[in-house]
């Protein structure tokens, strides 16, 4: 019974930025060029560890993962800076809408990963690598950062083509040399082949792509359940899913009046390593409103209201990614951030549970004035809820009024988002 569908007519892109966060911020910073530089946090917090190293870094050993004393061990002279998410979030939408500009098909795999699916009648996979090559030199250009792109007629052989040559290359799968490529690659090369997969996999005699995508589906259903089956669809080349649309309605810029493009508060939002891994919807729950308090404060205290409420969030693995939803009407409350966060989070990442961090963000602000109100809007009636919530706050301090969530996970109650947000500012003043 055929399961699936192979359109090897199909033409996606898979754009990889390379070494995106260190990428960003030599692209923000043009005096680390050359040099060996990594991205990490505090070595005495809990996510004291490096995200993202320069080519130079890691011709020192320095690799994704590593502690920060490791990390200097191994490359004496490298420069450590603190990971700047809001710049990522703005150069990952900027890049983005540049996609949109030639496909309404646009998936985000993650801040610094993109599908675009450029499917038509008459257009090769020839094609889709011409304009890999443009998009290579206009993000180049544009933005100071190089990018990998696979192209081939799927998904997940997109995306391991764009792994077989970094960075800054073009690299095609097609019909033509995809059983070259796949016979000479381990199985651990395909997307979400994890490591504990990998394992049985090489157990039943499983090494490469190819042998996986020859394996029996029984078999493949014996070692890893359903799982099994949807890779060994994949290791043929088969994907019964398109590329997605989305709509990217506006650029948020970075909350910082020195951030490229000259921007001040066009967007405004928290994130945060917690103390606990993310691993439940309760746990979700409690973070996002804790977070969705601080960001709703701010929006109201800067006379905004926002159209768009975007999501970050970044696996135990470190695996990132962000999405945005734009509301019906412009909102200050802090019940519509929070339950559109949540919304967001459960429709992409709750399966991709535990979390390390997460973060909420308000974007396509505009100032907050006079709203027409229909008879079953109950807006004003939360504005003044949100305005009593804000002056008790301010009298009395955050912890005498919390939400209910966040007492699901006590260990937060000493934590305030706002507090910590204002003393970044400080500190980044001085």
């Amino acid at each position: 019974m055929q399961l699936f569908e192979t359109n090897k007519e199909r033409v996606i892109l898979l754009v990889d930025c390379n070494s995106f966060y260190a990428s960003a911020e030599i692209a923000y910073r043009p005096e680390l060029r050359g040099k060996a530089v990594a991205v990490g946090g505090d070595p005495e917090a809990r996510h004291g560890i490096i995200l993202t190293a320069t080519p130079p870094a890691k011709k020192c050993g320095v690799s994704v993962g590593m502690a920060l004393w490791e990390a200097k061990k191994a490359c004496p002279g490298l420069i450590i800076v603190p990971p700047n998410y809001e710049l990522y979030e703005y150069l990952s939408m900027c890049l983005n809408e540049m996609y949109y500009s030639f496909t309404p098909r646009v998936q985000m795999g993650g801040l610094d990963e993109s599908w675009l699916e450029i499917t038509q009648p008459g257009l090769t996979i020839q094609d889709g690598a011409r304009l890999a090559d443009y998009l290579r030199e206009e993000i180049k250009y544009r933005y100071g950062i190089t990018v990998s792109i696979g192209v081939s007629w799927s998904r997940i052989l997109a995306k391991l083509a764009s792994e077989l040559k970094k960075p800054d290359a073009t690299n095609v799968i097609s019909p033509d040399n995809y059983e070259k490529i796949v016979s000479r690659l381990p199985a651990s090369d395909l997307m979400y082949v994890e490591p504990s997969r990998t394992k049985r996999l090489y157990q039943a005699g499983i090494l490469s792509i190819s042998d996986l995508a020859n394996a029996s589906f029984d078999l493949m259903e014996a070692l890893l359940g359903k799982v099994g089956i949807m890779l060994k669809i994949f290791a043929m080349g088969a994907d019964p899913d398109r590329v997605s649309h989305m709509h990217v309605d506006h650029v948020p810029v970075p909350f910082r009046e020195n951030a490229p493009g000259g921007g001040n508060d066009k967007s405004i939002g928290n994130s945060m390593t917690t103390p606990f891994d993310i691993a439940t919807l309760d746990d979700a729950k409690a973070v996002f409103s804790l977070l969705s308090d601080s960001v709703g404060t701010r929006v109201r205290k800067g006379g905004y209201r926002a159209r768009t409420i975007s999501i970050f969030a970044r696996t135990t693995g470190l695996d990132a990614a962000g999405c945005q939803r734009t509301i019906a009407r412009a909102t200050t409350s802090t019940r519509v951030i929070y339950e559109t966060g949540m919304q967001l989070f459960v429709e992409r990442y709750a399966r991709s549970m535990p979390m390390r961090s997460v973060g909420i963000r308000c974007m396509n602000l505009e100032p907050d004035t006079h709203q027409q109100l229909t008879m079953f809007d109950d807006s004003e009636k939360q504005r003044r809820f949100d305005d009593a919530v804000d002056t008790i706050h301010r009298r009395f301090g955050k912890e005498k009024l919390q939400s209910g969530a966040v007492f699901t996970r006590p260990v937060l109650l000493g934590i305030t988002p706002l507090e910590e947000y204002a003393a970044q500012d400080m500190a980044a003043a001085r």
